[in-house]
């Protein structure tokens, strides 16, 4: 469990809360590989377990968001403006969110992939967490860049970085459209009523949504970056 005042730890200077914030968004994100590894095999009470850590890493992320907000300093000698501050927070905070709601609903639903989609959307939620992973460096270069006044190389090395998320994305989104066709090619099969239907209609519904809500996570880490680009610019 998080401290409820952060800032107790790290002194009153925002980066290192921040910093914290993301780390522990990144780690929500991450825990989503092993649920849907055993999801997949329909070890449903190892999934909970997993989805109940989720759940508290997604609350200390809360705990954290809201001592920022609460004890962030009004004055103008911060190292970078508050209003940057809250708002890149306001966006790695839905990160955890969004993980927090995958793995609810299929956990809820007991949802499982088909065979034919279960290796493109590993590779869709594996390539999405590397967004988060490198988003999760940038925010720990902000500390080099404040200490060397925003040298070039600092710059550069936060922008690479930036660059790479965005290119991740991409293939997030390329790896979400396959997924999508395939299991639109299979989907009348598995909800077939000729024979004993693998899935209710609704389930598929649920499952073109996770695929959706997975894609999100890249979406976001590559929002955040792009905020991190306004405030280089500053």
């Amino acid at each position: 469990m998080v401290s409820s005042n952060i800032f107790k730890v790290f002194g009153r200077s925002p980066i290192k809360p921040l910093q914290k914030h993301m780390q522990i968004s990144l780690q929500c994100a991450e825990r989503l590989i092993d649920f849907f590894t055993v999801s997949q095999k329909d070890d449903w009470q190892q999934a909970a377990q997993i989805q109940q850590t989720i759940v508290s890493l997604e609350n200390d992320a809360d705990t954290i968001k809201r001592d920022i907000r609460a004890h962030l300093p009004k004055t103008l000698f911060m190292p970078i403006p508050r209003e940057d501050v809250l708002e890149i927070l306001t966006m790695q905070d839905k990160l955890p969110n969004r993980v927090k709601d995958i793995a609810g609903l299929v956990l809820g639903r007991k949802l499982k992939f088909p065979e034919a989609v279960e290796s493109i959307f590993m590779q869709l939620l594996n390539r999405a967490i590397d967004c988060a992973r490198k988003i999760d460096l940038a925010i720990h270069e902000i500390d080099e860049l404040l200490e060397t006044s925003f040298s070039a190389n600092e710059i550069s090395l936060i922008e690479n970085i930036i660059s790479e998320v965005s290119d991740i994305e991409h293939q997030t989104d390329n790896l979400q459209i396959d997924a999508r066709a395939t299991l639109y090619q299979i989907e009348r099969q598995l909800c077939s009523i000729d024979s004993m239907p693998m899935y209710k209609i609704i389930d598929v519904f649920f499952l073109y949504k996770i695929l959706e809500q997975t894609s999100e996570i890249a979406d976001r880490a590559e929002q955040i970056g792009e905020r991190l680009q306004v405030l280089i610019a500053k």
